[in-house]
Formats: structure tokens, C-alpha cells, sequence
């Protein structure tokens, strides 16, 4: 009987881990620029726009959130959101990215492709989003990496 009920207890334990994977955070521009929320973009619609069958292999911009024991800033995705609508507000051109959580508290890489940008407008953007993180210890901006999430 303890036998039955100690296997019956370790079936439940393991039954009761997921494996189920996270899904990407849909992030990007809104479609008023009165109304300045974040539009859903998820990594298969993303992924359509970007190539029929996977990601770039060269991430154009990166920006990580990352995490040195405590979490990541929790000011973090407000300052970028908030820059992404400045940007908007600014030239009219809405930007995309990508958000690939891969951390225990809260890490995550946001990725840029930034096709729907000029040359001259990408250069704009960088520049003035690395202006609007500076001094964030918590987060890292990485131009023309390889993609560590390729699918």
C-alpha cells in the first residue's frame, strides 16, 4: 500500500511538470499615434514578415534586458516602448521587433530588424535609442549579431 501511494505521488510529480515553451512577448507600435500602446506582434507574424521561412540570421539591433541577481530594471520596456512611439510620433515609420524571453528573471532579447527603416533612419534610431538606455546598467545594445534564436 505505502508502495502504490509513494509511485502514485512520483507519477503526479512528474506529470506535473510542463514543458510547455513560453510564448514570444508581442510588442510593437500603435496604429494611432494619439494613442500610444503597444501592438501585438508575435514571432511566427514576425517571422512571415521578415522571411516565408525563418528568422534573419543577422540581428540588425538587439536590445537586451538583462539580469545580474536581482531582476531585470523594471523601467526597462517602458523606456523602450516609449522611445519605439517617439521614434513613430517623429518620422511616421512603425517599427518592429521581437521579444525572446530566455532568462529565469524576466532577461530578454529584443530583436530589430529594422528593413522597414532607411539607412540614414536606421543610424537615427540606434543612436537616439542608445541615448534614451544611457546610463541603464540593464540593458545592452549589440548591432549586426548573429540570432541565438534562429527556428
Amino acid at each position: 500500500m505505502i508502495k502504490a501511494l509513494i509511485l502514485g505521488a512520483a507519477f503526479l510529480v512528474v506529470s506535473c511538470r510542463g514543458t510547455k515553451e513560453v510564448a514570444p512577448v508581442k510588442v510593437g507600435a500603435a496604429t494611432s499615434l494619439n494613442n500610444v500602446m503597444p501592438e501585438a506582434v508575435t514571432s511566427e507574424e514576425s517571422q512571415k514578415e521578415a522571411s516565408p521561412n525563418k528568422q534573419a540570421a543577422i540581428i540588425r539591433l538587439a536590445v537586451n534586458f538583462i539580469s545580474i541577481g536581482a531582476g531585470t530594471d523594471v523601467n526597462a520596456k517602458r523606456v523602450l516602448d516609449e522611445y519605439i512611439n517617439f521614434f513613430r510620433q517623429k518620422t511616421g515609420k512603425r517599427v518592429i521587433y521581437i521579444a525572446h524571453p530566455w532568462g529565469r528573471e524576466g532577461e530578454v532579447e529584443n530583436q530589430f530588424s529594422l528593413f522597414e527603416l532607411s539607412d540614414n533612419e536606421q543610424t537615427e534610431f540606434v543612436l537616439g535609442l542608445k541615448s534614451a538606455v544611457k546610463g541603464m546598467e540593464l540593458i545592452q545594445i549589440e548591432e549586426n549579431k548573429p540570432n541565438r534564436f534562429k527556428h
